[in-house]
This record gives C-alpha cells, structure tokens and sequence, in this order.
C-alpha cells in the first residue's frame, strides 16, 4: 500500500510506523493544513473534523503520485467528569476519484490546561498557575478572545507565557491553554496512533458484498432487552458496520444482555 501522509505538525512520527508496521509504504507532504482552522480559534474551522480531515488529505493532489492520500484531525470536548475528551480520525482517500476510509480513536487522557488572564493578574500568579500545564513536555498557547492579534503558540517555559501574555495586552481578555498541535501536545499523540491503528484494521477488512477495504463499525446499534419485560431499549446491544464504498450496513449484536428496567420505555416510562 503506498500513500501519501499530509501534515504540518510532523504526525509522520505517530502515524508512520503504525501504518509502515501494517506493510503502507508512507511518503510526507507538508501542506498549509493550518489554513482549515486552529485549535487556536485564529482559523475558524468551516466543516465537521472528519470532512477537514479529507479536505487535509486533499491538499496532496497535485504534490503526490501515490493512489492514496492520508491525513488527520482532532477535536477536544468536554468529557466525564470534567475531563477533556480527544476524539482523533485519520483518513485515507484515493488521490483520484471520491470516497474514504476513516480510523478513529478517543480517550479522556489528554493533557486540557486552561486558565483566564484577568486584566492586572500578576505574573507570579501567572507563572505559579501556567507551570502545571507545561509538565510532560505539553507547550501552551497564549490567546486574546477577540482574536485581534494571533494567537502565540508553542510555548515551553513559563517565562515564554509571560512574554506572550504581555504581547497580547495587559488590558485585553486574555487566555493560556495547551497549545493542541500534535507535535507539541504529547498526551494527543498515542491516540492519533490509535486512530492510524483502527484505519489500518479497516482496510485491511473486506467488506462482505463489494469486497473492497474499509468494513467497520460506524454507529451505535440500540436494541438491548429489559430483564423484566423484554422490551428493547435504547441501550446498545451491538454496532452497525459499514462500507465506505458501496454503502452495505450489517448489524453485528456484541453485548446481548438484559438491562434493568429503569432503562425501559414501558416499565419505566
């Protein structure tokens, strides 16, 4: 399998000995990815993460002769309890003709540093605060809300916040968060190699009518049994796969197993 890896943050040290491991042989192209949004927010991000990331890998038609191209995005959200959760796709499309194979992985371990700069706020508090989100080699990005200036990114000492804070106003609204760009957010990597990961057990499953790569799990499959009455609810009983080709959808049952009643329609309406 010979492709082409889009990036401008150097996942070619995640996504290449994953995919390299699975027998792709992977050539780089370093393109404007930037120029489809910022985590930042400098960059408004006009489509869905999974529909930027095809646009990433889009980006290598006219610089590759390899018949796929491949490229990756994240989002972070609000998880469980507080935590941040990491959503990462990395996709791989035809360099001709339409159509993708989507990987994906999430975790709720990524590294989500966040601290408002109240106007006056002294720099030992400052420097006190932004310290806990410097540790494990994460870098910290420095923002106004307004945007009127950019961002200041890959920051790696407190005295580099300090700096970029006063750059940024000392009367404006101001923010320091982790700087998410993969090459300087360690926590986001192993779960973009989890995504290279998921993409490459997907190509590597047939699909059972058009026989191309690319059948897997795409959406939850409700149906789960109450104990009690055997109605079925709308707890997950299995995962509908798809393929990205020819649409097929197959409903693969996993977790079979009654619920409680306090999850059913009709004993708990």
């Amino acid at each position: 399998m010979r492709a082409s890896l889009v990036t401008h943050h150097h996942k070619g040290e995640v996504i290449g000995p994953v995919l390299g491991s699975r027998g792709w042989h992977l050539e780089m192209i370093d393109a404007d990815t930037d120029s489809l949004g910022t985590f930042s927010g400098d960059v408004a991000r006009p489509a869905d993460p999974v529909e930027t990331a095809r646009r990433k890998a889009q980006l290598g038609r006219g610089h590759s002769h390899a018949p796929w191209l491949v490229a990756s995005e994240g989002a972070i959200s609000a998880g469980l309890l507080g935590l941040a959760r990491d959503v990462e796709w990395v996709v791989a499309v035809p360099r001709e003709g339409a159509g993708s194979v989507v990987g994906v992985a999430q975790s709720l371990d990524v590294a989500a540093f966040a601290l408002e700069i109240r106007p006056g706020m002294p720099d030992r508090e400052i420097a006190e605060r932004v310290a806990a989100g410097l540790e494990g080699g994460h870098h910290l990005l420095a923002l106004r809300h307004d945007h009127c200036e950019p961002s200041r990114g890959a920051l790696a000492s407190v005295d580099d916040v300090l700096r970029a804070c006063a750059t940024l106003g000392v009367d404006s609204a101001r923010r320091v968060q982790t700087d998410y760009r993969a090459h300087l957010c360690p926590s986001r990597r192993p779960v973009i190699a989890a995504a290279a990961e998921d993409l490459a057990v997907r190509w590597a499953t047939p699909c059972p009518r058009c026989g191309r790569g690319g059948f897997g799990p795409q959406s939850p499959l409700s149906g789960r049994p109450c104990a009690s009455c055997g109605t079925p609810t709308a707890e997950p009983l299995g995962r509908w796969w798809v393929c990205p080709w020819c649409a097929v959808r197959e409903a693969r049952v996993d977790n079979p197993s009654p619920v409680n009643a306090s999850a059913c329609p009709t004993c708990n309406p």
